[in-house]
């Protein structure tokens, strides 16, 4: 659930430039183009940080139990279903394949 959220906030910071450059278009004054932008930018960093944080301990815990060639795989598959690949082997109480049956 924290790594769907990480990712939310990564993708919503990006989101935040879009807004950011679609400003001028919208109709109103310049002083509220000013402040609505400076709340953006503002915000743009938190989320991004939060993101990373919330993604950085999950992306860790993979790289360590699997090497890092197995880290787009696995957080891929934890985004997609959204559980950790430790608690798929143990709900089935199949052995935890190890680092090195992922290599071969």
């Amino acid at each position: 659930m924290l790594f769907r959220l990480g990712v939310t906030n990564i993708i919503l910071s990006k989101l935040v430039l879009l807004v950011i450059a679609a400003l001028p278009l919208l109709d109103i004054s310049g002083s509220q183009r000013a402040t609505y932008a400076a709340i953006l930018a503002a915000a743009m960093p938190v989320l991004f940080w939060s993101g990373v944080a919330l993604v950085g301990k999950e992306t860790y815990r993979v790289a360590r139990s699997r090497g890092f060639r197995a880290v787009p795989r696995e957080l891929w598959r934890l985004l997609r279903n959204g559980k950790r690949v430790r608690d798929q082997y143990e709900e089935v109480g199949a052995p935890e394949p190890t680092r090195e049956a992922t290599r071969a």
